[in-house]
């Protein structure tokens, strides 16, 4: 898959194939395309690393890049998405911190 090889590329391709597929209702193309867009922009807390919500300075740059407006319809679409994203961080780092404990013992 992809030429790999090298350290980490089993672990690389075994990840790849367990990448879930997400279909959208057509009217969620347009939110789901600018959030993707400014996906990149999140905002950590202090020396945690908790991702806490979008940089929404950064993320309309971004978005007027792309000739968006931040109005009050793309802000609630992307708060949405925010939403779901932080929600999906935070089950992640609740797997993440179980798993240690267990390593521990």
């Amino acid at each position: 898959m992809w030429g790999l090889s090298g350290p980490g590329a089993d672990q690389l391709r075994a990840r790849a194939s367990r990448q879930t597929v997400i279909e959208l209702w057509p009217s969620n193309l347009r939110p789901w395309d600018r959030f993707m867009s400014v996906a990149t922009r999140w905002q950590y807390a202090g020396m945690t690393g908790t991702i806490v919500g979008l940089d929404y300075v950064a993320a309309e740059l971004v978005l007027r890049t792309k000739g968006v407006t931040l109005d009050g319809e793309t802000m609630a679409d992307l708060q949405a998405c925010e939403s779901g994203a932080l929600q999906a961080f935070r089950a992640r780092d609740e797997r993440r911190a179980a798993e240690e404990r267990s390593r521990r013992g």
